[in-house]
């Protein structure tokens, strides 16, 4: 027997059987590999942003991304159908503002912004759609520092969402692996795309696995206030590690480049010519990393000197990097620079009071509302989910 096996083992394969095997395998990797592509579409994973788009204005979907994180086409696409009166462009911290804050269209360019080069270059793409008539633009302090790349363009700017690479075909096997790829039943009927913490819609596997995306309005939803596992930033944990070690948007620096000045300058120039009409603000962190930071003061001598600046040159910007201006509350707060939808529903609040352009278009009775009734909250959507708020940071808030 053994004498047996080792001869059918050293036995070479028939030129016919090996051309069998090897269509064979070609052909079932081609099929696996054709079900996938088709199952990412059927989740939105595989999509253009404009098919992902008019999907989210007709079923109100959230969509959230895994597999094509590309912010600034998304948010160019979302502009590009709805031409909102409003819009709020700056980083991830402007992503707080909500179309039911305002009583005019509005849309939130959020997220693609992410330094002042950037900005410059999305809103020259937004003027060859239309003129909105008002730009809330946010303002990072960390966009001044010498040690911030200031780019305009990035290498996600190519993603279109319908592509293919060895990244993205690497990250399908190994969710696959994990067994957090394959939701079946989408295949055969994706009207309505569950996921586990809200009501809504969800199209991409970080919407439909972790409840965490864009909503048609462009504002977001963080499904990690829904768990009672505490995020990566409980107790400000990352953040505070950011700035001991000065890095990671919190780079220490004495002064200011004073090329970011001249690109924030071209930016309101390009507003001007246009008759776009601009409120500049500084979105906050949260009470206790602004003490932290304030203890480190000696370290970061550029962002005092960019407000002096600021002032100098007759900006009026509305400067809430010390949060305590409006509220002291670490609970109002997803993580310890980004502050949750009441902290930004007492930013909109206070802006308008003081202009008359967005005085006009702000809803103050439903910001009034949000702050009384979701006070110390980070989200103010309950509309959205059944589930309740968690002391996510695990700062013994009372939810």
């Amino acid at each position: 027997m053994r004498h047996f096996t080792q001869t059918l083992c050293t036995q070479p394969m028939h030129p016919k059987t090996f051309v069998i095997a090897f269509f064979g395998t070609l052909a079932s990797v081609c099929i696996g590999f054709l079900t996938i592509l088709y199952y990412l579409s059927h989740i939105y994973e595989h999509n253009s942003f404009s098919t992902i788009v008019t999907r989210q204005q007709k079923n109100g979907s959230m969509y959230g991304t895994l597999l094509n994180e590309n912010v600034f086409g998304y948010k160019l696409e979302l502009i590009r159908q709805t031409k909102p009166d409003i819009i709020a462009l700056g980083s991830s911290r402007v992503l707080q503002f909500r179309q039911e804050y305002f009583t005019t269209s509005f849309g939130n360019a959020g997220n693609a912004m992410n330094t002042l080069k950037e900005g410059e270059y999305f809103l020259e793409e937004i003027l060859k759609i239309y003129k909105p008539q008002l730009i809330i633009l946010g303002l990072d302090f960390w966009f001044f520092s010498p040690y911030f790349t200031n780019f305009r363009d990035a290498p996600y700017h190519t993603i279109t969402g319908t592509g293919i690479s060895a990244e993205k075909i690497l990250t399908i096997l190994q969710l696959i692996a994990q067994g957090e790829f394959f939701h079946l039943h989408y295949i055969i009927d994706n009207h309505f795309i569950t996921n586990p913490y809200t009501t809504l819609d969800s199209l991409g596997l970080n919407a439909i696995n972790k409840g965490r995306g864009f909503l048609p309005d462009g504002s977001y939803v963080y499904g990690e206030v829904f768990e009672k596992t505490p995020t990566k930033d409980a107790h400000f944990a990352n953040t505070l590690q950011r700035i001991e070690q000065g890095n990671s948007r919190f780079e220490y620096a004495k002064t200011v480049d004073v090329t970011r000045i001249t690109d924030l300058l071209k930016i309101l120039s390009l507003l001007e010519q246009n008759n776009i009409k601009v409120v500049l603000f500084i979105p906050p962190i949260a009470p206790s990393i602004y003490t932290a930071m304030q203890e480190k003061a000696e370290n970061y001598g550029y962002i005092d000197e960019l407000f002096a600046t600021m002032k100098a040159l007759n900006l009026k910007v509305f400067n809430y990097h010390n949060p305590n201006t409006l509220h002291n509350d670490d609970c109002e707060f997803i993580d310890g620079f980004h502050g949750g939808d009441v902290y930004y529903a007492r930013i909109l609040q206070d802006m308008a009071k003081q202009n008359s352009l967005l005085k006009e278009h702000t809803n103050f009775a439903i910001l009034q509302t949000i702050i009384t009734t979701q006070n110390g909250k980070a989200l103010a959507k309950t509309s959205i989910s059944p589930h309740s708020e968690q002391d996510f940071l695990n700062l013994g808030c009372k939810k």
